[in-house]
This record gives structure tokens, sequence and C-alpha cells, in this order.
């Protein structure tokens, strides 16, 4: 076959007319000219959509089972998938059988030691029994020695009739003592001086600090003996009785017992009121 043949033959395939007759005889006849590259275009194009078509309908309805034989959708993950749900229910059968011993041996430990606590339970009520009156003294003593040791022991501070309580509702988180002008002011416990000098109110006071979070305050002086930083012992002259700042009437002592950042009533503090 010479090349001038096969290019005739091209040329001739190149176009086609389509002739469309009717069945009707008062129809027309009609021709079109269609071209042989849009009918391989148009044949190819309906191929793709026809097989991408049956494709998405294979998977997503899962008609490969129907349609394709078992050696072609069964692939090696599936095979993975069931070796590890046979390992799976394996091990839950393990679990089972260890906690099924667990509870086995937990019962036996719990007989055990409910028969160990019945023999205590009786030897410690024998005990009881025994140093009961024993134990509520030692007890007592040894509260008593340990507030002793804690807390501070608070004495009088001045020689002086009580003339006002104590009554936090009404602003008074003290005592007042009644004394002369100038009557001696002691110590009431230990400690160390916080504060020594003149405020409005109060005229002129001195605060001391004792152990366990314990303040003491001393106010209305006349005269203050210590000074700032100085340590005082109990039954050390520290002040003189006066009438000094606004709130005072008269000469007295105002004397305060803080715990704790707390005022609390003298009267449950002072060994000899």
């Amino acid at each position: 076959m010479s090349k001038s043949y096969i290019k005739n033959f091209l040329r001739k395939i190149s176009h086609f007319n389509v002739v469309l007759v009717p069945t009707e005889p008062y129809i027309s006849t009609k021709s079109y000219k269609i071209s042989s590259f849009k009918i391989i275009a148009f044949v190819l194009i309906y191929s793709i959509i026809i097989s991408l078509v049956v494709f998405y309908a294979i998977n997503f309805l899962k008609l490969n089972s129907v349609f394709l034989p078992e050696s072609y959708y069964h692939s090696e993950r599936d095979d993975e998938i069931k070796k590890l749900n046979e390992k799976i229910i394996f091990l839950a059968k393990e679990v089972e059988k260890l906690q099924v011993s667990n509870n086995k041996l937990r019962n036996i430990f719990n007989k055990q030691d409910s028969i160990n606590q019945k023999s205590n339970t009786k030897d410690s009520l024998k005990k009881k029994i025994q140093g009961n009156i024993y134990s509520v003294i030692r007890e007592f003593i040894d509260k008593f020695l340990v507030r002793l040791q804690n807390e501070p022991i608070f004495r009088k501070p001045v020689e002086g009739i009580l003339s006002n309580k104590f009554n936090p509702a009404q602003g008074h988180f003290g005592v007042d003592f009644s004394a002369k002008e100038n009557t001696p002011i002691f110590a009431s416990a230990n400690g160390y001086i916080s504060f020594a000098g003149f405020t409005p109110e109060y005229g002129n006071e001195i605060i001391i600090v004792h152990q366990s979070d314990f303040v003491t305050k001393y106010k209305h002086c006349s005269v203050l003996v210590k000074k700032i930083g100085e340590s005082v012992k109990q039954g050390e002259l520290i002040a003189l009785v006066g009438n000094t700042g606004m709130k005072s009437h008269g000469s007295h002592l105002h004397f305060e017992i803080w715990r704790n950042g707390k005022p609390v009533n003298p009267e449950n503090y002072l060994l000899n009121f």
C-alpha cells in the first residue's frame, strides 16, 4: 500500500454524512455532516463515563463480592485484621482468668485479716479495760504539759480594780483596770517590745509579742519605761498608769490580749485575775 492510497483513505473517512429518513411521508429528510474526530472523542468520553459509574456503583454498594471473584477483593489487610481480632479475643480471655485468680487470692487474704483482726480487737479490749483510768490521767497530764510548754502564762499587769470588761461587739477589745496615776505596769508574760510610742487615740502605748502568736497591749500610759526591740520578762516594769489619749476618761490601764491576730478575753488567760 502506497502513501498516496493511505492519504486518500483517511480523507474519505475524515467526514461522514448522517442521513435521517423519516417514516412519515410528510416529514422531510435531513442530513448531518460529522467528522470522524468528533465520533472518536464522543465514544471515548462515553466509555470513560460508563466505566466510572460502574466502578463507583460496585464499590459503594459493596457489589464486588457479587460481580468479582473472592480472590480479587480479599486483600492482605483483611488477613491482618482477622489476626488482630483473634489476638484481642485471646488477651481478653487471659485477663478474665487473671481477674478470677485475683479475686480468689483477695478472698483468702480477707479471711486471714478478719481472723487476725478479731484476735487483735480482743487483746486491745483487754488492755483498754485494764488501763482505762491510767490512760485518762496520762492523757490529761500530757495535754496540760504541752499547753504549758507551748502557751505563755499571763499574770495581771497592774494592781487595780476591773472597771470595764471585754466587749468586742461595742469595740472594746480588752479590759480596763482603774488605778492611781503612775501606778506600776508590769509585763504580763515574757516577750519583746514591738511598739512603744504615742498614738492620738490611745496615748502612750506598749505592745509586747509573746510565743505561740500571742500579743499583749498596754494603753493610756503616762510614762513608758521600755523601748522598741527590748526583751522583757514576766513581772518586769514596763510603764506607769496614766490618762493619755483621746479615748481615755480617767486614770486607768486598758489591757488587751490577742491570739493569731484576733482579740481574746483576758479574763480567760490571766492567772491571778
